[in-house]
């Protein structure tokens, strides 16, 4: 991350990266390591040591957009808006438990 000649470029919140993760342990292992800064965190994006941001997206999430209604699309957002770090399982309870 850094070349040490300095370039006067600092990270800002106009990008970020993101790892999609088919499992809650995969996004459990990159939040745990690369979480750095608790008062960023909201709806699956994280800030890292460097000041870089990262969106720490489960898979199934946009699978669950892709399908049902869109009363159940909202309830899913809603949840989701409401987390830091996404939860599959009470992502999919939102889904289908509450139609």
């Amino acid at each position: 991350m850094d070349h040490g000649m300095g370039s006067g470029f600092n990270f800002n919140e106009a990008y970020s990266l993101m790892i999609l993760c088919g499992s809650q342990a995969k996004v459990d292992y990159y939040w745990d390591k690369l979480s750095h800064d608790s008062d960023f965190e909201q709806c699956g994006w994280l800030k890292d040591q460097f000041g870089v941001q990262w969106q720490i997206m489960p898979v199934r999430f946009y699978e669950l957009m892709k399908n049902g209604s869109e009363a159940e699309h909202w309830r899913v957002t809603q949840t989701m808006l409401n987390m830091k770090k996404l939860d599959i399982e009470a992502l999919e309870y939102t889904m289908y438990e509450l139609s």
